[in-house]
């Protein structure tokens, strides 16, 4: 059984201040009906890729399955204030979920929200996650000019996965099989993503 764990595109979802807003308009022809979307490709639940951060670097379309794919221990940080290192102490998967529930409306961009420490993204880098996904829209505050969470763990190689929504579930913490499929843009700096689990075991709750 399947438990999705991303957004729902659709017209209103809130996208970052000042960046493009969804847009979804339908065109009818004689006899079909034809569709287009505008939007940035942060928007919801979706992929970072190194060329977010590096000029001239991958695109999203060079993401493994590997990276995006397999095992991973979801932490439960609901009530937490910060993303501290002390919430990873159990951590042994390569693949790492964060649930805070701290963006339950998906139309309300929250301009503040639990962060990740430094320590705690060093951790996880030094861990070796390959994957990091978190119900939040970015690793680093709004107004951060120089995004350290970003530079620290996509420095250690470390995919993001940001924006994604376990409201709709009872996963708390423990682990299971993610899944997360991006659109394959090429040269992108991210892509839209859906995302679900399979096999949830909730040892650790």
């Amino acid at each position: 059984m399947r438990t999705y764990i991303d957004r729902t595109l659709h017209q209103g979802i809130a996208c970052w201040p000042g960046d493009t807003a969804f847009d979804h308009q339908e065109n009818a022809w004689e006899t079909v009906r034809v569709g287009s979307v505008s939007m940035s490709l942060h928007t919801g639940t979706h992929i970072d890729a190194p060329r977010h951060l590096i000029a001239k670097s991958a695109g999203v379309e060079t993401i493994s399955d590997d990276i995006l794919c397999g095992q991973t221990d979801i932490v439960d940080a609901r009530g937490h204030a910060e993303l501290s290192a002390d919430l990873f102490v159990h951590v042994t998967s390569p693949r790492v979920l964060i649930r805070t529930d701290a963006w339950l409306d998906s139309t309300v961009f929250p301009m503040t929200f639990p962060l990740l420490t430094e320590d705690a993204s060093q951790l996880l880098a030094e861990r070796g996650v390959v994957l990091l996904g978190l119900d939040l829209p970015s690793v680093d505050a709004v107004d951060s000019k120089d995004l350290p969470n970003h530079h620290i763990l996509m420095g250690a190689g470390i995919t993001l996965c940001e924006g994604l929504d376990f409201s709709s579930s009872n996963v708390a913490a423990g682990n299971a099989n993610v899944m997360i499929v991006p659109f394959a843009i090429m040269g992108a700096d991210a892509a839209p993503a859906r995302a679900w689990l399979e096999d949830i075991s909730q040892q650790f709750a």
